[in-house]
């Protein structure tokens, strides 16, 4: 799909003049990983800076993606150890992405996060507290380092979602990362991308 997406780009620019205009991505859930290695390989190729990419809900991964995102993206792993003492966990991070635009949006949510392991397997093989996740895939959401990061819960009280009982919390933290991507970063997209692209107009009379 990313080889698609690129393949649509430069015709669009061969069509219509040799420059790149403003180009948006976004990409909710499993689509954030088509957005990174679309961005990835138009940086690796020279293409320019981007307008804009907004991603919702990343999902990282406790033990890595497999397979591994394409273009240099990779495994999508976290680069923190969890907190005991907080919900869930905390916020778990990773590191940057092999891209580049001026305005890099990152949404989350943390329902589903945790509850973590102790003595559980890390992805260098040593055993410690580690992410754990409720959720169907095993994935957690957080934070990506030096991207603008938002976090947006869509269920009040979701820090007591530890409280409820493991087939109760997978359809609840289930049910928040789809009203999460479907309902909220929608409308967060549309706003970010409109001001990325006026902002280029400006700059670009």
């Amino acid at each position: 799909m990313a080889d698609d997406i690129i393949k649509f780009i430069k015709a669009a620019q061969a069509k219509h003049s040799a420059k790149a205009g403003a180009i948006c991505l976004m990409g909710y859930s499993s689509g954030c990983f088509v957005a990174l290695a679309v961005a990835a390989k138009l940086k690796a190729s020279g293409f320019g800076r981007l307008a804009y990419i907004g991603l919702g809900d990343l999902p990282i991964f406790p033990l890595g993606r497999q397979p591994a995102v394409a273009n240099g993206v990779g495994q999508v792993i976290p680069r923190n150890d969890p907190s005991f003492v907080l919900p869930g966990g905390g916020k778990p991070e990773v590191m940057k992405f092999p891209v580049d635009a001026v305005i890099l949006k990152n949404y989350y949510q943390t329902a589903g996060n945790g509850p973590i392991k102790p003595f559980a397997r890390k992805p260098n093989g040593t055993r410690g507290w580690w992410w754990a996740s409720g959720m169907l895939y095993g994935e957690v959401h957080g934070m990506i380092l030096e991207w603008d990061n938002v976090r947006a819960e869509v269920l009040a009280g979701i820090d007591k979602l530890s409280h409820f009982g493991p087939l109760a919390r997978l359809a609840l933290a289930d049910q928040c990362h789809i009203q999460f991507c479907k309902g909220y970063c929608p409308g967060q997209f549309r706003t970010d991308a409109t001001a990325a692209m006026l902002d280029y107009i400006r700059a670009n009379p």
